[in-house]
Order: C-alpha cells, then sequence, then structure tokens
C-alpha cells in the first residue's frame, strides 16, 4: 500500500522522505492486521483513529466474511477487540487474547455477510505523530505592553495521500508546545537588592573561602537581610516560586482560536544558582483534533505580561 501511494507522481522527492517515515509507522500495524485477516475477510473499507494523549491506535475495517472455518492470529495484544455485523449493535464474544496475541474464533460468524471489526493497540513510541503533522510555532511573539502572542497552527501533511490510504482518519489531543519567555519581565520587578542577597548566598554556599572571608559574608548577608525587604527573604522566594507552578502560571495564559489549553511546565532556570531562583521561559502545551475534514487548526497562545508583573512586583512591596 504505502509503496503504491508513493508511486503517485505527484509526490515530490521532499515530501516523500517524510511521507514515508510518516506513512510506514502508521501503517506498519494496518499491513500485518490486513494480511492478519485477508485469509477470512474481504476487507471493503479501512479506518484509522489515533489518541496522542492516550497513546492509542484505533484500527478498524467493514470486512465480508469468506470463510468460518478456522481461526484468524493476530499477533498482538489490544486493550480492546470487538466484532459485530454492519447492520446490528451487538458485539459477538469471539475474541481472545492468548500468550501475547490476539485471536479471532470464526465459527460462530456467517459466511458472506458483513461485519465491523474494531481494535485498540497502544502506541509505544513517543515521536509517532511527529511526521503525520506539521506544526507551525513562531520564534519571537507578538507583543504590547500587556500581551505577548504566539500564533500557533497544526495541520496534517499530505492531506491527499492520507485520503487515499483511509476513509476515516482522525488525531485526537496533538500537543502544541510553545516557550513563553518570562525572564525579561521578571528581571523588571525584581530588586536589584534581592538579586544581591541571593548572589551572596551563592556565594557562602559554593565558593571556597578562608573563615575571614565567610565571616565577611555573614555580616554583609545579615546586613542584607535587615534592609528593605526586613528579613522577608526566604518567604519571598518561596512565593516567587509559587508563581511558576502550573496552579498559579495557568491564569496568566490564554488559549484562542482551535486549540486549548492543557498544561504548562517550568523550563530551565535563569541563573545557576544552589537554589530555585526563576526560569527563563514556562513551556505551555495546548492541544487540539484533526481529521480529513478539518485537516488543518489554527491558535493562539497569549501570555498576560502585565498581569504577571505586577504580581512579582507585589512580592516585593
Amino acid at each position: 500500500m504505502i509503496d503504491q501511494i508513493l508511486n503517485n507522481p505527484l509526490v515530490t522527492k521532499m515530501g516523500e522522505v517524510v511521507l514515508r517515515k510518516g506513512f510506514e509507522k502508521l501503517t506498519e500495524r494496518m499491513n500485518v492486521l490486513d494480511a492478519s485477516f485477508s485469509g477470512a475477510f474481504e476487507i471493503l473499507d479501512r479506518a484509522m483513529v489515533i489518541n496522542v494523549l492516550e497513546k492509542t491506535q484505533k484500527y478498524s475495517f467493514i470486512g465480508r466474511l469468506k470463510t468460518n472455518r478456522g481461526r484468524v492470529k493476530i499477533p498482538y495484544t489490544t486493550t480492546r477487540a470487538f466484532i459485530r455485523p454492519i447492520l446490528s449493535l451487538d458485539k459477538i464474544p469471539v475474541f481472545e487474547q492468548k500468550n501475547g496475541e490476539t485471536i479471532l474464533h470464526l465459527k460462530n460468524l456467517k459466511p458472506k455477510e458483513d461485519y465491523i471489526v474494531e481494535l485498540d493497540l497502544k502506541i509505544h513510541d513517543d515521536k509517532f505523530v511527529e511526521s503525520l503533522v506539521y506544526t507551525k510555532i513562531p520564534k519571537e511573539p507578538e507583543e504590547d505592553d500587556h500581551l505577548k502572542k504566539y500564533p500557533i497552527s497544526a495541520q496534517l501533511t499530505h492531506l491527499k495521500y492520507w485520503e487515499n490510504a483511509f476513509s476515516r482518519f482522525e488525531l485526537y489531543g496533538i500537543d502544541v508546545k510553545v516557550d513563553v519567555a518570562v525572564h525579561q519581565e521578571i528581571k523588571l520587578k525584581v530588586p536589584r537588592q534581592f538579586e544581591d542577597y541571593l548572589r551572596t548566598i551563592y556565594k557562602l554556599a559554593s565558593v571556597p573561602m578562608d573563615r575571614t572571608q565567610q565571616l565577611r559574608l555573614v555580616m554583609k548577608l545579615s546586613k542584607q537581610q535587615h534592609s528593605k525587604f526586613g528579613g522577608k527573604e526566604l518567604d519571598i522566594i518561596r512565593e516567587l516560586q509559587q508563581l511558576f507552578t502550573p496552579a498559579k502560571f495557568s491564569k496568566y495564559i490564554e488559549i484562542k482560536g482551535e486549540f486549548r489549553y492543557d498544561d504548562v511546565a517550568r523550563g530551565p532556570d535563569f541563573n545557576e544558582l544552589p537554589i530555585p531562583t526563576w526560569p527563563k521561559k514556562m513551556i505551555v502545551v495546548s492541544r487540539t483534533d484533526l481529521d480529513l475534514q478539518t485537516p488543518a487548526k489554527r491558535g493562539e497562545v497569549l501570555f498576560k505580561k502585565k498581569e504577571f508583573m505586577e504580581d512579582i512586583g507585589d512580592l516585593f512591596e
């Protein structure tokens, strides 16, 4: 099947590499399943539904039973498997899981009748979807005094060829990750005195020094703790860290368009200190769904930087 599609003269040399990589991964199991079922069924139609978040691949087909002798052996363990007549909702209990295989017993099925067969399988390759979907994320956001805006999009690659292979092809939960830079906003609101305090802690904790130098730094630290922040530096650090937890930071994020918010994660720290300081960026995850009818989606990730900066400033009041 892959070679038939790739031999289409419309396939470009550049696109062929991407298409072959994605199509081989996508259809590897389908070709094995087709081969397993083709002895007993005339396969009339196929469909594939992939759930990225749950890492499942649903293979289904409509097939006309040629014979009810023997059984069909499928060389995979399935998380769900059923068969039913096309004109009935009643599932027939003829599947069995055994020794890493899924076995379909045919004796209770009727030859020349059309059936719907559906199997759910696990996806073990985390990069499985990368070659099936093209995502676009800007390197730099659009920005004003209140917001940073990141336009995002996702679309199925080589749509015509997916249409040739499947009557139904759906991807659920495609993720788009946007690196939202936050260090400049933090730097503008964290006072220099507070940064000096952190540097003093860093030196005491990690820089080799003699007793005199150490005593001098301890005295400096004591003086800093009795300055503007009144010895509340550790409380400020704790509250600052809370801003970068998903529960807190998500309030500064809004997803617009055909995507939905999923999660946010803290990126690497901006300052390399022995205590947590603040991240250089936050990683915002949004998701969308694609299929043959809606093969492309657009959206926007908004970072409410003004509100974020105000909340940081409040910590130092």
